[in-house]
């Protein structure tokens, strides 16, 4: 026997040996044959917080930059009466009003460095920045009472400051005691509204990102501040408030019991609900209303909040009328309010309570049409279904009813690793629950997508098609399927 030979009958039986070994650590792996009821719910539960959070963290850079709040509505150009459009004209201008300041401290001289640093937020301030005592300089008139009528553009300018970097948040953090002197100006009699919504601005950009303290102090300050705000009703400052409790209870769960509790999300969803106080044509509680008048500056933050209660299990708003409102939302033409909706939508379907209600209200036909919407709206909608058929496998006939299966299966199209598995987890339900499911529900298409994504790249998906082959599925080597 020549090497070519033996060479040809040894490898197929390695070949053989590497693939059984290779499905048997497949099987041991994924089939979960020894954990409890008790034990998967307690994994799904973890799932779906980190797979919540990793959601809304990918939002957060887009929505962040579409709340910065300016300084004053005049144009920007008109404070200096000609064009500095040059890098150096702006900083000469910049060193031109310090040194004013440094030869005649007044609220003459300390506006017009101010309004200069409004007309470039990147280069001026950057600039003013590499004095020394800039910041600390700033701190003290706003601590001063005889520049009350610049304390407004004060706030703004310390807010921009704080959303440069951690370092800057941290070097105004340790101005302005931790927030606390920010916080007591929203409450402080003498603030005026521009003062208050500047504040809130400064408030939520040092509270934003990993690394901020949050004390019980800290916390209990918000918490009377943000309902004093809240209930001004005022479109921007609630937007701003808004935020900061987003970026609060987003960094720091721990605190969301104090500054995010049921007081607070039950005015947060009167806000919603009676969105009829933010309209500028419309006196407060009259007129007629219309859902898609909604503002997306306050909606889109207050759903976030509410959302990241819900992620920690704290949310007090599992009642029909908040839901019921809620399911409205998903059909919002802001395509961000209907996204945190669909978003918030997904985590309460994970909660027992919520989803027991959700169910009641038949909204099956509405996730299925947001299978076919956006691909950022089909991953919210596809963690919701499954979401709900996992912890209630008797909606499943359900959403039979309502064609959800064919629509998740369509799923299977899209090069996304998030919407695979979500149809690859509702389908391994429907088998699991639904006795010939594969024959009756599964489009032939499906069948073929499940077979090729054994051969996946990515292993969790390759994994999990494994799985449904080998429980529910038997191919034969020419290719047909015997269930």
């Amino acid at each position: 026997t020549t090497l070519k030979q033996l060479f040809h009958r040894i490898i197929p039986f390695m070949l053989q040996d590497g693939e059984t070994n290779m499905e048997q650590k497949r099987k041991d792996a994924f089939k979960n044959t020894k954990r409890s009821a008790n034990a998967m719910k307690e994994r799904r539960d973890a799932q779906r917080i980190k797979a919540s959070s990793a959601r809304r963290g990918k939002r957060d850079k887009s929505l962040n930059y579409k709340r910065f709040v300016t300084g004053d509505e005049e144009d920007k150009s008109s404070y200096l009466g000609v064009s500095h459009s040059s890098p150096e004209d702006l900083t000469k201008l910049v060193d031109k009003h310090v040194e004013a300041i440094a030869a005649s401290e007044n609220e003459s001289t300390i506006k017009a460095l101010l309004n200069v640093l409004q007309v470039d937020d990147d280069i001026c301030i950057g600039h003013f920045l590499t004095y020394e005592s800039a910041l600390q300089m700033v701190c003290e008139y706003l601590r001063n009472p005889e520049y009350l009528a610049l304390h407004s553009q004060l706030c703004w300018l310390l807010g921009h400051v704080a959303a440069r970097g951690v370092e800057e948040r941290d070097a105004v953090l340790s101005l302005v005691n931790n927030g606390i002197d920010l916080i007591n100006l929203t409450t402080d009699e003498t603030s005026s509204r521009d003062i208050i919504l500047h504040a809130w601005y400064a408030i939520s950009h040092l509270l934003r990102g990993e690394g901020a303290p949050i004390d019980d102090a800290l916390a209990n300050n918000i918490l009377v501040a943000a309902i004093a705000g809240i209930e001004m009703f005022d479109r921007d400052i609630v937007s701003q408030v808004c935020w900061c409790l987003t970026y609060v209870t987003a960094n720091h769960p721990e605190s969301i019991e104090q500054c995010l509790n049921g007081k607070v999300q039950h005015i947060l969803a009167q806000v919603l609900m009676q969105y009829q106080f933010f309209r500028y044509d419309e006196t407060p509680g009259e007129g007629e209303l219309n859902i898609n008048d909604a503002p997306e500056e306050v909606f889109v933050p207050i759903l976030r909040c509410l959302g990241n209660a819900a992620v920690n299990g704290c949310l007090e708003l599992l009642n029909e009328d908040f839901l019921s409102f809620l399911h409205k939302l998903l059909d919002h033409p802001s395509r961000l309010i209907s996204l945190e909706s669909a978003w918030l939508f997904g985590v309460i379907t994970s909660l027992d309570e919520g989803s027991g209600l959700l169910l009641s209200m038949n909204i099956f036909p509405t996730l299925g049409q947001m299978l076919y919407a956006s691909m950022d709206l089909q991953i919210e909608a596809a963690h919701a279904l499954l979401s709900l058929v996992t912890s209630h496998p008797d909606a499943l006939h359900q959403s039979i009813a309502d064609d959800i299966p064919s629509a998740m299966c369509q799923l299977f199209r899209y090069n996304n690793t998030e919407l695979t598995l979500c149809a690859l987890g509702f389908v391994n339900t429907l088998c699991e629950n639904i006795p010939n499911a594969c024959v009756q529900l599964i489009p032939e298409q499906a069948l073929d997508q499940i077979e090729s994504l054994q051969y996946a790249d990515n292993e969790e998906i390759s994994s999990m098609a494994k799985q449904l082959t080998d429980k529910y599925l038997d191919f034969d080597e020419e290719g047909s399927e015997d269930f």
